[in-house]
């Protein structure tokens, strides 16, 4: 898990989704970035559970390259991302576990809810993605490779391919499209996130327009 506590309550949510899971084995490796000293070390004492391993950077590195070091940190084979503002059904790792290994994926995605900031599923609301599109230039660029927060992956994949820190926002549509040759996708239709939208502001809008600019100059 990814974090730089923007809300305390969205991390202690995060946090019990995973240790809630229905596949009791894992390591929760929570990767800090740049939040120093906060009160997410009361939200992390408040759960005696040894399966957390928290990880903080002194200075704020950007969301690639904390991908990267968490990556590189893990002991499990299979890596399950999310946000801190996110929430995991309780079945997620039970379920892309078993069908990683039955399909013999290197990256495994699923759809997720919309939630709002209140913790509500949006009506109507259900993001879907299509990993078959990284291989086609428009595809790649405006399609919905995966839904980044509800991936599965091999750790040894992830160490070979890894987040371009070059990149900022897109990071990881940039991966999926560079590693997509030489890796083998797949996709779950079952939701196994609740994926919490905010609202985007001009910049971040504009970064996004930024990164589509480059990934279509990549692509042409």
């Amino acid at each position: 898990m990814a974090t730089q506590a923007r809300n305390v309550f969205y991390f202690r949510e995060a946090v019990e989704s995973v240790l809630c899971q229905t596949q009791p084995d894992f390591e929760l490796l929570i990767v800090f970035d740049g939040c120093g000293e906060d009160a997410t070390n009361e939200v992390l004492a408040s759960f005696d559970d040894t399966r957390i391993r928290a990880i903080r950077s002194v200075r704020n590195r950007g969301l690639a390259r904390s991908l990267n070091i968490a990556v590189r940190l893990a002991r499990a084979p299979l890596l399950a991302r999310m946000d801190d503002d996110d929430r995991c059904l309780p079945e997620r790792l039970q379920l892309q576990r078993e069908e990683i290994e039955r399909r013999g994926c290197d990256v495994l995605g699923a759809n997720a809810f919309v939630i709002d900031g209140k913790g509500r599923r949006v009506e109507d609301a259900l993001l879907t993605a299509n990993p078959d599109l990284a291989t086609h230039p428009f595809g790649a660029v405006f399609g919905n490779l995966f839904i980044h927060p509800a991936v599965m992956m091999r750790r040894k994949w992830a160490l070979l391919n890894r987040y371009d820190r070059n990149w900022g926002r897109g990071q990881d549509r940039e991966l999926w499209v560079r590693a997509a040759q030489t890796s083998v996708y797949g996709h779950l239709e079952a939701p196994l996130l609740e994926y919490r939208r905010q609202p985007a502001t001009k910049s971040v809008q504009m970064k996004n327009v930024q990164s589509a600019y480059r990934l279509i100059w990549n692509c042409r």
